[in-house]
């Protein structure tokens, strides 16, 4: 499982929002993964999450290695696996934030990342990357 970064275009907090994640292996395959409406290709194939043991993401403001999360996830509590028998959703997954995980965090630039226990290896597939968190708009 090949780690990479993943920029998150923005969370507003206090919202629900669903994000999702496509976890390649280390061939030399290239995939085409689209990110915020912008496809990129990208080397691996896509890889079959079905015997993962741990997964878990976290966001968390970085003050020194490793920073502490203000949000996590793990696999069955937020996180899912999209169907892994489909070409097109094998190696997806999603994380589901909710209301409340993000409406007490103070609003600024966090890091994210995520990582899997797969076959007795533990590997980080998203590296640290940014995800900027903001207050709502209030439209009233």
């Amino acid at each position: 499982m090949t780690g990479r970064r993943q920029p998150i275009e923005e969370i507003i907090k206090g919202e629900s929002k669903t994000l999702l994640f496509t976890v390649l292996d280390d061939s030399d395959a290239q995939t085409i993964i689209t990110i915020d409406g912008v496809p990129k290709i990208f080397r691996g194939a896509r890889q079959d999450l079905t015997g993962a043991t741990v997964i878990e993401w976290q966001l968390g403001y970085p003050t020194g290695a490793p920073y502490t999360p203000v949000v996590s996830k793990s696999l069955g509590s937020g996180i899912a696996l999209e169907d892994q028998t489909d070409p097109d959703t094998k190696g997806d997954l999603t994380v589901t934030l909710d209301p409340e995980d993000t409406e007490d965090i103070v609003a600024k630039l966090y890091k994210h990342d995520l990582f899997i226990t797969i076959g007795g290896q533990h590997k980080c597939v998203i590296r640290p990357s940014d995800c900027p968190v903001r207050e709502p708009v209030n439209n009233a």
